[in-house]
């Protein structure tokens, strides 16, 4: 029995060497991963300026397609909302219409004259709103993106200041803004980004753009004493848009003004400190190219070359299997005072020290499965909509819930919900199980040697 039990020791504690040492190489890939999510994030948040930036030098000479109604869900959020239901609703009508024609044997189709001219409305184009083609972004799927332009209505001047880089307070028309509006132009979760582009003297420009941004790009973020100057007439750029976009375009939240030369300067300052090379006021595109170029060195690990994100996608399962070995062996255990010439931290409960070291080592198992998961959810930003917003792990420990996209827009990741589903409650059932063993055998272990165990 003696040999028996020190064969089941010895076994426990090289699972537990080897569980820690997968847990140290997991968090290593997996805050790896999050920093190149993280810097993946700045350069989506790049292309977005950079785009700006292009778009606000040709302003003057833009050429645009016409922008139809029903084209809007493949831009605007709300607009995918809205249209999905009504569009249905009409077009089951309009069925409805043609077989009650058929059947009275009619040679009109009254559902063509009545429910077709109510479709036709979505095929009317959008004043003063058109679509900017093939507008070059480095990480959009083919590299370039469709940008929707909208002209605001005349009959309104705004009054803004950029505090940034180029100080300076102006007033522009309305007619010489123009609201640009991004979806769909970056991997991953699709997001709706709508900036303002005012045209200033001497062609220059200054934007509004989503202060949001500040924490996609940190670039842009600078001391309280440098903020960037709040747009306090946000709700007067809805008057002047057209009808359609103002009730769709996603206009919620403050917008800070900056003018272009203070994006050159972000964009310059930012490269400057993720590589460490100074570059002139000329080379925006030179130092952009250079952080594209980083962010495509994908290291490998401990000379693997699968990616970072496949290594951490496999650590649940990895930590899974451990955990049900583990199980195995601690099941095996008598709940006694054990006696064996193998060492162990059950064994370390003569003082308090040992005694909490030992309760330590015993629920270590349940800490480890909540840190391989977290790690799971953070290192590849997971969140999952729940009653209209987004929920994630960051979102909770910050506060903020964006809202959902619809349905025809969300990305899920089923691998991950599956994940969630299943292996997660699996996996702390049998570690609580490990745990409350574990405990047993420990609190057995230290009490006194004439005590009973039960």
């Amino acid at each position: 029995m003696s040999r028996y039990l020190d064969n089941v020791i010895a076994s426990l504690r090289s699972l537990y060497l080897a569980m820690i040492s997968f847990i140290v190489i997991y968090a290593y890939v997996a805050l790896s991963l999050f920093a190149h999510n993280q810097a993946l994030s700045n350069l989506i948040a790049l292309d977005k300026l950079l785009a700006l930036r292009q778009i606000a030098k040709s302003v003057p000479s833009l050429k645009t397609d016409k922008l139809i109604l029903k084209d809007a869900p493949q831009f605007f959020f709300k607009a995918s909302e809205d249209f999905s239901e009504e569009l249905q609703k009409l077009e089951e009508k309009l069925d409805a219409e043609i077989d009650e024609a058929l059947k009275e044997d009619s040679d009109s189709k009254p559902g063509e004259k009545k429910t077709d001219s109510e479709l036709q409305k979505f095929n009317e184009p959008i004043d003063r709103t058109g679509i900017l083609k093939d507008v070059p972004m480095r990480l959009a799927v083919g590299a370039v993106c469709d940008v929707v332009v909208t002209q605001l209505l005349p009959g309104r001047q705004f009054t803004f200041a950029t505090l940034q880089v180029v100080s300076g307070f102006y007033t522009v028309k309305s007619e010489d803004t123009r609201l640009f509006s991004f979806s769909r132009c970056a991997p991953g979760q699709p997001k709706e980004f709508n900036a303002l582009i005012f045209s200033l003297p001497n062609g220059q420009a200054a934007f509004a753009i989503p202060r949001s941004l500040e924490e996609e790009f940190p670039g842009l973020k600078v001391g309280p004493l440098f903020r960037a100057y709040i747009f306090q007439d946000v709700d007067g750029v809805k008057k002047f848009l057209p009808p359609q976009i103002a009730k769709y375009a996603d206009l919620d939240g403050s917008f800070v003004t900056l003018h272009i030369r203070a994006i050159d300067y972000f964009i310059l300052n930012y490269a400057r400190f993720r590589i460490g090379k100074f570059f002139r006021a000329d080379e925006v595109e030179s130092a952009a190219e250079k952080l594209y170029e980083e962010k495509e060195k994908d290291a490998s690990y401990l000379g693997l070359t699968t990616t970072s994100t496949n290594l951490v996608r496999l650590g649940p399962l990895i930590f899974f299997a451990f955990s049900f070995v583990l199980w195995l062996r601690v099941r095996l255990l008598p709940i006694r005072k054990l006696r064996s010439d193998e060492y162990w931290f059950v064994f370390e409960t003569n003082d308090w020290v040992g005694r909490a070291y030992a309760y330590l080592s015993a629920v270590a198992p349940f800490l480890f499965g909540i840190i391989v998961y977290v790690l799971f959810a953070v290192s590849q930003n997971l969140a999952q909509p729940m009653f209209g917003y987004m929920v994630s792990l960051q979102g909770l420990l910050r506060l903020e819930f964006p809202p959902a996209p619809p349905s025809g827009w969300l990305v899920t990741d089923a691998f991950a919900s599956v994940i969630g589903l299943t292996l997660v409650p699996a996996n702390f059932l049998i570690l609580f199980l490990t745990v409350r063993k574990l405990v047993q055998v420990v609190r057995a272990n230290s009490m006194p040697r004439n005590a009973r165990t039960g």
